[in-house]
């Protein structure tokens, strides 16, 4: 993409830039009191989800950009969880995946975008990503990596007892 878009700190307070790297212009495009993490663009460069704590946990935005419904902002997308974080476009643009909390500790969940239920896929899993072809999740357990099929619910153990492993993605 020619679009790459990072949290960026000014003076303490965290922020989205997004820059073009045809023009070498920057952008940013929060400006919140929030603290705004881990973009993660659309594969069609239209929207852009991240998370971002506003003082009650973190949740998830999304920006459209040029769609006939955007509204040149970002608004609050819900995933059913009151902290959310590690959003990630499975590679068809339908399902956000990302890392939840709730009363029994860390999840992975997935939801069809931009409505439609919410699916645990692992609780106590954390960093969700999606392989290239969307068919598999992986994420971090424990310390260790592991694949979880969305077609057969099969999960398997990719890498153990080698170190802490923390936010793996996939190559696309």
């Amino acid at each position: 993409t020619r679009h790459p878009a990072c949290v960026i700190t000014f003076l303490s307070n965290p922020q989205i830039l997004v820059s073009d790297l045809a023009t070498n212009a920057a952008g940013c495009l929060t400006e919140t009191i929030g603290v705004p993490a881990s973009p993660a663009w659309s594969p069609d460069g239209g929207r852009l989800v991240f998370s971002s704590d506003e003082g009650n946990g973190p949740q998830l935005f999304v920006l459209d950009f040029g769609s006939e419904k955007s509204q040149g902002g970002f608004a609050r997308w819900s995933t059913g969880y009151r902290y959310a974080t590690d959003p990630a476009w499975s590679p068809d643009g339908e399902h956000i995946a990302f890392t939840a909390r709730s009363a029994g500790g860390w999840l992975v969940a997935m939801k069809t975008f931009p409505s439609g239920p919410t699916r645990v896929i692992q609780r106590g899993g954390r960093h969700p990503s999606w392989s290239p072809n969307g068919r598999y999740l992986i994420y971090v357990q424990d310390g260790d990596l592991h694949r979880h099929d969305l077609v057969t619910g099969a999960r398997k153990t990719l890498v153990t007892q080698f170190g802490e492993i923390s936010e793996p993605r996939w190559a696309h």
